[in-house]
């Protein structure tokens, strides 16, 4: 009996521990259901408000959305994001591409949470229209938000713009903004809705055609105005073919179709000023090709002038050259010697190939090659003129001690003793022939070539041909005569005096080398002592 006893408290006992625990798990599924169901219904009950912006025109979008109902939730209990292109679709908003640049953040501050909508890039629109989806257990809430953007410098720069705001879910898609006063309508201005065209298309053609209400007051006397005519539950979509009533603000173009259909609609005022652009950047790129045409005629043109005036210097040249040789043949003795000191001559007559110039680089080699021959012809020109006026300071004694007289001053010596001078004997130089009669049987190829070398500012070159020459000919004054020149035109004072000294001494005219001191100032006088050491005084 106890035995069967205690089997009976036993089984009883199993049976009431299985019974609390069927009870325990009972009520944790209830106080598990009830949490859920109070998020549920937290959640559920979330919404959204009105927007307000932060930021103006041209730049990078700055609002906030008020969160409604939001106790008992955390950040990352709220999900907002921009809803999908078929939602835009459905509603009949544009879905532009800006509108991915769009970032939405939920900040929850207590029992105000609000969702931060930016962006990275400016908006360059003065309007914008975009749809929110917001995450809820019962289904997504989408709100339309239209936002109106002013330049920065204008007072309402940063004023809070106004929100549409249809919201609807997944499950049921209901409006719930409720019409007020319609705008007036009297003017009986009407306008047909053709395929593809929505309530905000329609108010931003006629706010781009110049009204002066903004394009969300204009949609919104649209729809106040035409309830009937926006499909059920599809929020802006508009009926095909329906008659709308505008309100008497709005402003229809001249000669517009009632029914235009979008692609023949009006472009938006940001399309027309990138067309603008466009055209004014084609305009000045056809300018400056145009221009730069013109250019280039004028420098073909220019060159064309150019090559017949070389043309025609050359035949003036050539046509002198041959006025100056038959000038100088009367005045050139007929000495043999005379005759080999022209082999540049042959150079003067052009072959065959260099009278059509061509080209650019036989016209300036013709050119040199004639305006050597004119320089040599100058420099014959200049030797004969200094041949035929060396007799008129040909060397009497009665001239030149005057004329040494005259000089002596000049060339005192402070160092020395005062001691009167007194003219020297006429020298061997005295008795010389002129200049002239001393160059007759010689030839002028030193200073021929000298002229040349001068002329292309090869002075080296140049005195050292006339040491040479006089190396060969010392009796030629004129040689020595035009290396004193070269010498005072380079600024050489030293090599000067020593010429000057060597002048002196094969007897050139001291009032030569004077005349000569004279047209170049930067010999100093300083270095004219030495000179005076060669003249000789009187015993």
């Amino acid at each position: 009996m106890v035995s069967i006893r205690v089997r009976m408290l036993k089984s009883s006992l199993a049976a009431v521990e299985g019974a609390g625990r069927r009870a325990r798990g009972v009520f944790c599924k209830s106080v598990i259901a009830a949490s859920l169901l109070a998020c549920s219904t937290l959640a559920s009950a979330l919404g959204l408000g009105e927007i307000t912006l932060h930021s103006a025109l041209n730049q990078p979008l700055n609002a906030e959305i008020q969160l409604l109902e939001t106790g008992g939730l955390s950040n990352e209990d709220v999900v907002a994001r921009l809803a999908s292109p078929e939602a835009f679709a459905k509603a009949g908003i544009e879905r532009v591409f800006f509108l991915n640049d769009l970032r939405f953040t939920p900040v929850l501050r207590g029992d105000r949470g609000v969702i931060r909508v930016v962006s990275t890039k400016p908006v360059t629109e003065p309007y914008l229209s975009f749809l929110v989806q917001l995450a809820r257990p019962n289904g997504d809430l989408l709100h339309e938000y239209t936002v109106l953007l002013d330049p920065a410098t204008s007072p309402q720069g940063l004023a809070a713009t106004r929100s549409r705001n249809t919201q609807r879910s997944t499950a049921s898609a209901q409006e719930s903004r409720m019409p007020v006063a319609p705008p007036a309508a009297v003017q009986g201005k009407h306008y047909t809705v053709a395929n593809g065209d929505t309530l905000n298309g329609i108010a931003s053609r006629l706010q781009g055609l110049g009204n002066k209400v903004s394009a969300s007051q204009l949609a919104d006397g649209i729809r106040l105005l035409n309830p009937q005519a926006f499909a059920a539950g599809a929020g802006s979509a508009l009926k095909v073919g329906q008659d709308l009533l505008l309100p008497d603000s709005a402003v229809l173009p001249s000669a517009a179709a009632p029914a235009a259909s979008p692609e023949a609609s009006s472009p938006k005022p940001a399309e027309l000023q990138r067309t603008a652009e466009q055209l004014s950047a084609a305009a000045i790129e056809n300018q400056q090709l145009a221009q730069s045409l013109e250019a280039l005629k004028a420098q073909t043109q220019e060159l064309q002038e150019q090559m017949s005036g070389k043309d025609k210097q050359i035949t003036a040249l050539r046509s002198d050259l041959a006025v100056a040789q038959s000038a100088a043949r009367p005045a050139t003795p007929a000495a043999p010697a005379i005759t080999p000191a022209t082999p540049a001559q042959p150079a003067a007559d052009p072959t065959p190939g260099t009278d059509s110039f061509l080209s650019l680089p036989i016209l300036l080699a013709a050119v040199l090659i004639v305006l050597l021959l004119v320089a040599f012809a100058y420099s014959r020109r200049r030797q004969q003129r200094k041949q035929s006026a060396a007799p008129a300071v040909a060397p009497d004694e009665q001239l030149i001690k005057p004329a040494q007289a005259t000089m002596l001053p000049v060339f005192e010596v402070p160092a020395v003793a005062p001691q009167p001078v007194v003219q020297p004997p006429p020298t061997p130089a005295a008795t010389k022939p002129p200049a002239a009669q001393r160059s007759a049987g010689s030839t002028p190829d030193a200073l021929d070539g000298v002229s040349i070398y001068i002329a292309y500012g090869r002075f080296t070159e140049a005195m050292g041909i006339l040491r040479s020459a006089l190396e060969k000919q010392p009796e030629r004054d004129d040689i020595r005569i035009r290396l004193l020149e070269l010498l005072a035109e380079q600024g050489d004072g030293s090599g000067f005096v020593r010429e000057e000294q060597s002048a002196l001494e094969h007897g050139v005219d001291p009032q030569t080398i004077q005349d000569i001191r004279d047209r170049f100032p930067q010999i100093k006088a300083a270095e004219v002592a030495p000179v005076a050491a060669v003249v000789p005084a009187d015993a």
